[in-house]
């Protein structure tokens, strides 16, 4: 750390006249600076590496980059990419553009599920259809047997997850062909931000490091909702848009949800197991609720 904030200067300060770095440590070890510019407007977030895991930024910045090339350039608006990287002391950071965090509280919760959710579930499932492909054959029981047979096998899955891994195992490869799409992995309100005003687009979606282009539909759009808390008639709607884009049957909704908790219990890393089996007997809870609407 000890070159990098002479280095950030040196690299930022001829357009921002840098003034103030404010250091925070994440979860994942990274450390997260503030740069503002020289009238202490915030200018820049920058992710720099740990020196345990000196490449996880740009692995991060990767997995973006990838991410906006799967969806195209209209769609990519919403995912906020670096506009500086480089390493310094062996570790990889990213300067990123400042835009303004949602407040998390009841009230601007409100707000965002009137104004904003429908705009980024409507993302959500251009997004999906943008990047469906079909599952070959020869992958369906690796991408999606294994992890529902982790469901239905694994003594702590609750019994509504399970009956959900059985019936998508029974579905698999018979009324069921899946299809893959771009997958957050971590669509929450913490890492969606207010875009600026001359967007087509009001939102910035950050913290990619666990989005696959070959994913799970419908995982993010329930996490979406959960974050925000919206109703069960506009999340119908959602889980119809990707329903439509994925050709499926409605009751899939539920497999594909399964198969995406199954590869998450498979590799849980840090998640703490308890944790782990409350997030998905909620997350198909909420999910059987809307498919219980006509």
């Amino acid at each position: 750390m000890s070159q990098l904030l002479p280095h950030l200067k040196s690299e930022l300060d001829g357009a921002y006249g840098v003034t103030v770095l404010f250091p925070r440590v994440l979860e994942d070890g990274a450390t997260k600076l503030l740069v503002r510019d020289s009238k202490r407007r915030p200018a820049y977030v920058v992710l720099v590496s740990s020196a345990i895991t000196p490449m996880a930024v740009s692995k991060a910045m990767d997995a973006a980059r990838a991410a906006h090339e799967a969806v195209g350039d209209e769609l990519g608006e919403a995912i906020l990419l670096p506009e500086y990287e480089s390493t310094v002391d062996g570790r990889t950071y990213a300067a990123l553009p400042y835009h303004k965090p949602l407040v998390d509280s009841r009230f601007y919760r409100w707000r965002y599920r009137r104004k904003l959710l429908p705009k980024v579930s409507d993302w959500l499932g251009r997004a999906v259809k943008a990047t469906a492909v079909p599952v070959a054959t020869n992958h369906r029981e690796a991408a999606f047997g294994v992890p529902l047979e982790y469901l239905i096998e694994s003594d702590a899955t609750p019994p509504v997850v399970r009956d959900a891994a059985k019936e998508a195992r029974a579905r698999l490869g018979r009324e069921w062909s899946p299809k893959w799409s771009l997958m957050h992995g971590d669509l929450w309100l913490s890492n969606i931000l207010h875009a600026p005003a001359e967007g087509r687009l009001p939102f910035r979606l950050i913290d990619w490091p666990d989005c696959r282009v070959r994913g799970y539909a419908f995982y993010d759009l329930v996490r979406l909702f959960e974050s925000f808390g919206g109703s069960r008639e506009l999340m119908a709607q959602a889980v119809n848009q990707q329903v439509r884009s994925l050709d499926c049957e409605r009751q899939d909704a539920r497999s594909y949800l399964a198969a995406a908790l199954g590869l998450l219990g498979l590799h849980r890393g840090h998640f703490p197991l308890e944790a782990y089996v409350a997030m998905a007997e909620k997350a198909v809870r909420r999910l059987d609720s809307v498919l219980e609407l006509e």
